[in-house]
């Protein structure tokens, strides 16, 4: 009975470790050695490993210099405010998250 139990409770915690995260539409790729892969982000590492991300104030450029957009992920997800602007600067939109989920989307 005892192995049914421990059996039970891995399944459960493997079942739940593997869940998927949608991605928002808007969100952008952080870096080149950042990437999202099923709504989580990672950080490649040598040897070919990865590693859950956290960072924050990440920023992004268009070609032309001008900010592209700024973000934060904790443990993985998005969270806080992700704005995002245009080729001249104009602010775009913002995407606010709370771990992950997607709780507001504010247009200029």
């Amino acid at each position: 009975m005892k192995k049914i139990i421990i059996t039970i409770v891995l399944l459960l915690l493997l079942f739940t470790a593997c869940s998927k995260r949608t991605v928002v539409e808007g969100e952008i790729l952080l870096s080149e050695v950042v990437y999202e892969e099923n709504g989580y982000y990672y950080k490649l590492s040598p040897p070919n490993t990865k590693l859950v991300y956290t960072g924050t104030s990440i920023s992004y450029h268009h070609g032309n210099g001008q900010k592209k957009g700024s973000s934060t992920v904790v443990d993985g997800l998005p969270h806080g405010i992700w704005k995002y602007w245009d080729r001249d600067g104009n602010f775009e939109y913002a995407l606010h998250f709370d771990k992950g989920k997607l709780i507001k989307r504010e247009l200029p």
